[in-house]
């Protein structure tokens, strides 16, 4: 058994490791367990368990052996699956393996019924992303509002009749609210302000973060055209749904290309 490790990273950072993980693990015939706790994740609380996967998720493996292998708590290359690329590789892995609990599967059923085809996708991201530039990534730094309003508005001239947005950033969902109005499906959400993230902040009920972050991405992945920032969160929107395009915000107005190596491509 090789057990998997936290990196106090984001949500879907994290999620994406235990794919890259579990390729590794299953390539050497090996199982794994995933352990999310209160050393490792950003989203570990004291009143949902002790580990944080199991909030969300059913263990991927029965591991009743005891006997560990070693131990994976980095980011590591993930090689294709033969005749897939990169985004395929991350679905069918995803799909084949990682299974909802019961209580998170009841959740996403519920919220996804709000989204479907006719519905615009959005996710902005901001708050630490300002912060870019002393991370030495200055394609990460957040796109204006007023720019991201003239993709809206062509987009809603094509027949998009609701928009889903997802932000970390309470200024931009008031922002967007403010001009879009009841087109804009009304949703609840912890949000930041200014360079203060949601996910880095130790204060907040860890368990909300982390199942919010799983509600839009789901959500996003319902809709029936993305217009986002480069995130893990609505990257991973593509992973769950093959067909859906998008337009990367990062990469049409700060040459962001970082996501052509999952197999993610502006649709202009």
């Amino acid at each position: 058994m090789v057990i998997s490790n936290s990196r106090r990273a984001g949500f879907f950072a994290e999620l994406t490791t235990v794919i890259r993980h579990l390729k590794k693990i299953r390539d050497e015939k090996n199982t794994i367990y995933i352990n999310w706790d209160k050393h490792n994740s950003l989203y570990y609380d004291s009143n949902y368990g002790e580990n944080v996967w199991e909030y969300f998720f059913e263990q991927i493996d029965n591991t009743s052996d005891k006997n560990v292998d070693y131990v994976l708590n980095n980011h590591i290359d993930l090689q294709p699956i033969d005749g897939l690329n990169l985004r395929q590789t991350f679905n069918k892995i995803f799909l084949e393996n990682i299974k909802l609990n019961l209580k998170t599967q009841n959740i996403i059923d519920s919220s996804t019924k709000l989204v479907n085809n006719e519905t615009l996708g959005l996710h902005i991201r901001k708050t630490d992303k300002f912060l870019s530039q002393s991370f030495n990534e200055p394609m990460s730094q957040p796109i204006e509002d007023d720019l991201v309003f003239k993709l809206v508005d062509n987009k809603l001239e094509n027949g998009y009749k609701r928009i889903f947005l997802s932000t970390d950033c309470s200024d931009t969902y008031n922002n967007f609210y403010k001009k879009y109005g009841d087109l804009i499906i009304n949703t609840v959400r912890l949000r930041g302000n200014g360079t203060t993230s949601i996910h880095t902040n130790l204060s907040g009920n860890g368990y909300i973060k982390g199942l919010e972050a799983l509600i839009d991405c789901y959500m996003l992945s319902k809709c029936g055209f993305l217009i986002r920032s480069t995130s893990n969160l609505s990257s991973f929107s593509m992973f769950l749904n093959l067909d859906l395009d998008c337009i990367n915000i990062n990469e049409m107005y700060r040459n962001d290309i970082r996501e052509h190596e999952f197999n993610i491509y502006s649709k202009i």
